[in-house]
């Protein structure tokens, strides 16, 4: 499948209620994903104890959103033939994609001990390990997987990807560099480079890799997010270059109107142009169309404390805490957001919540440290926890 297609993005029903979006790379054209669609199901109507057709006819159905009925047909699939990898690898990823994590491991599980080939039970092993929330167990099976088929750029992508989620960008850009020698128009390991070497501080080469899959991929949502972020970043907001940077945001928006992100570049599109109440109206009304989506209130709490709004931003990012799905940056926030709002007695809690969650994460560990002292004045244990950070912080590179 082809990996510079034009991703779109559907609404995720996910088991825990929340109202979130998946973003879905194309290989074909959606004209020519109905007329599939039409034939395929024709077929298994016509022939219903058949397998092969089913299951092309599930990958059809997961590539144009519409996952409900792609886990029905995928469940029929293994029914008839339960050694079909391919039907459950794809049946396992949906359900971690709709937060139906247990049953993913289950089949994950079941599948392993039919699993000839020892890639592709590094493979399956690490999205167990993933499901499980065990990072470092996922990299090092993706690691056994990419020296075993060096050759297949995939191998790489998940194991460029976990050492991201492990806060190892200079592996991860040496993962995501062999993807480019083996194909220098990826466009997904380009963006993910692009990640990897702003974390490094290399910020010329990652605005490169940027312009590089915009020429590849104009009209490629993530593409157009990620160098419309990058051109406010640089607060090219004003005349011809905030013309594009418009047009950039607009198309994004085009093509995933529900994204809480693009919106929120939207809005500080507008803050730094002075047009402040512009930019706080687009994150207020992107959470009244969407209540119960928790990054819409993340962009929001972020924006209402960029314009100082400060109780505002609090209440905001604890209705996005109380989703109960945090990551490392809602963390990070709820720890800038609630001492300047005098939250602290909320924040106590959370800040051992949010290591339990992320144990190896050395930026938490620091900025949970730097809490302790500066806000509760526990400098012995802030001290300790400092220490941790330096302690799973990677080494710095060697010139």
């Amino acid at each position: 499948m082809s990996r510079n297609a034009p991703p779109r993005l559907f609404p995720v029903s996910h088991a825990s209620g929340l109202a979130l979006n998946a973003q879905l790379v194309f290989d074909h054209k959606p004209i020519r994903q109905q007329q599939k669609l039409k034939t395929l199901t024709k077929y298994v109507q016509t022939y219903p104890s058949g397998w092969k057709k089913r299951l092309e006819l599930a990958k059809i159905l997961y590539g144009m959103g519409q996952w409900e009925q792609a886990i029905d047909e995928l469940s029929h699939v293994i029914e008839r033939q339960p050694q079909s990898i391919d039907a459950c690898l794809l049946l396992g990823h949906l359900w971690q994609l709709t937060g139906k994590e247990k049953d993913a491991v289950s089949l994950y599980e079941q599948t392993l001990p039919w699993v000839q080939n020892d890639v592709t039970k590094y493979h399956i092993t690490g999205l167990i390990a993933q499901c499980h929330g065990d990072l470092q167990t996922a990299l090092d099976a993706f690691e056994q997987a990419a020296l075993k088929e060096p050759d297949n750029w995939a191998h790489w992508l998940l194991l460029g990807k976990a050492q991201l989620d492990l806060e190892m960008p200079s592996a991860a850009q040496c993962s995501f560099d062999v993807i480019l020698s083996l194909n220098p128009n990826e466009i997904t390991a380009l963006l993910y480079s692009a990640d990897a070497l702003m974390q490094l501080g290399q910020v010329e080469p990652a605005q490169q890799r940027l312009e590089l899959a915009y020429e590849q991929a104009p009209d490629d949502f993530r593409v157009l997010l990620r160098l419309a972020s990058r051109r406010c970043q640089q607060q090219l907001v004003s005349g011809k270059d905030g013309e594009t940077t418009l047009r950039m945001i607009r198309t994004a928006l085009r093509l995933a109107p529900q994204s809480a992100e693009a919106h929120h570049v939207l809005a500080c599109y507008h803050i730094l142009r002075t047009e402040k109440p512009e930019g706080k109206t687009v994150m207020q009304r992107f959470i009244e169309h969407n209540p119960n989506h928790p990054y819409g209130w993340y962009f929001c709490a972020q924006v209402l404390f960029r314009l100082g709004e400060v109780q505002e931003a609090a209440d905001a990012i604890m209705r996005c805490y109380e989703f109960g799905r945090c990551d490392r940056e809602i963390y990070r926030t709820l720890c800038e957001i609630l001492p300047a709002a005098g939250r602290l007695a909320i924040l106590r809690p959370i800040l051992k919540e949010m290591l339990a969650a992320f144990p190896l994460s050395w930026s938490l560990w620091n900025t949970a440290g730097r809490a302790l002292i500066e806000q509760f004045d526990e400098h012995n244990l802030g001290l300790a926890y400092l220490a941790k950070a330096n302690e799973l912080a990677p080494a710095p590179e060697v010139a």
